[in-house]
């Protein structure tokens, strides 16, 4: 299956959209980089992570996993608790620091991952959880609920690209793109806060969108697009092979 010159808007953040333009002109598309957000690593100095103990520490994405081991690496608690992954990207992020992951969900998403280790590891306590400042609070809300204790600690920060407004609107308007990619629900936020007061945001509505997941997709569908692509495992692997199948029933 081959995407046949068609044009693919990447909107992931600059250091991670390489690969999945990589995959496009892999199968021949034509990629259309425009970063729509930025992710910053945050200090957290007044976090002493080493006088705290966990069981389990959990890495919801790559993101949470570099900026944490950017400050805690060595940190004696990362020997200690053992490590869980929402997925196969984030479970392989821990590990070239040298860590072993012990737990990864079969569906890539936070609903998953955290009923199928309250259900492997009923008598488990003590959790960190690494995230974003736009992380969604499923993790937090269950363990609640649930009476675990646990801390959670942003350790990045995802910001919009609103520089960015005028290159995106320029790509639009000559390029054309044939579909949309979305990564994360901020990128699906970030577009349409971008094109909201132009005359763009219908007509992009019209063009298929291709989500990583569940979550983005709920974003996706909540700003009204009328096609909606989104694979049953949450990679951008996947992601591409859901639009293969999608262009090439179209050709049918």
């Amino acid at each position: 299956m081959k995407l046949h010159g068609k044009k693919v808007l990447i909107t992931r953040e600059k250091s991670q959209a390489e690969a999945l333009a990589s995959l496009i002109e892999r199968y021949e598309g034509v990629p259309l980089v425009v970063p729509l957000i930025k992710t910053e690593c945050k200090k957290n100095e007044s976090f002493a992570i080493d006088e705290r103990s966990y069981e389990w520490i959990f890495f919801t994405s790559v993101n949470g996993v570099r900026c944490f081991m950017k400050q805690h690496r060595d940190a004696d608690v990362l020997k200690r608790a053992k490590l869980a992954a929402v997925g196969d990207k984030t479970a392989k992020a821990i590990e070239t620091y040298g860590y072993r992951v012990h737990f990864i969900p079969t569906m890539f998403n936070a609903e998953s991952m955290v009923e199928q280790f309250l259900e492997r590891y009923p008598n488990s306590d003590h959790f960190l959880i690494v995230r974003g400042n736009l992380s969604r609070d499923v993790l937090l809300k269950v363990f609640a609920e649930k009476n675990r204790t646990f801390d959670a600690l942003v350790v990045y920060e995802t910001k919009p690209n609103v520089a960015i407004k005028e290159q995106l609107i320029e790509t639009l308007k000559q390029k054309k793109p044939d579909y949309l990619t979305f990564t994360s629900p901020s990128t699906v936020d970030t577009f349409v806060r971008l094109l909201e007061d132009t005359d763009l945001l219908d007509d992009m509505r019209e063009v298929p969108a291709v989500s990583i997941g569940t979550t983005t997709e709920e974003a996706v569908r909540s700003h009204h697009f009328s096609t909606l692509i989104t694979p049953k495992t949450f990679t951008i692997e996947q992601m591409v092979d859901a639009l293969l199948k999608f262009e090439n029933e179209r050709l049918r």
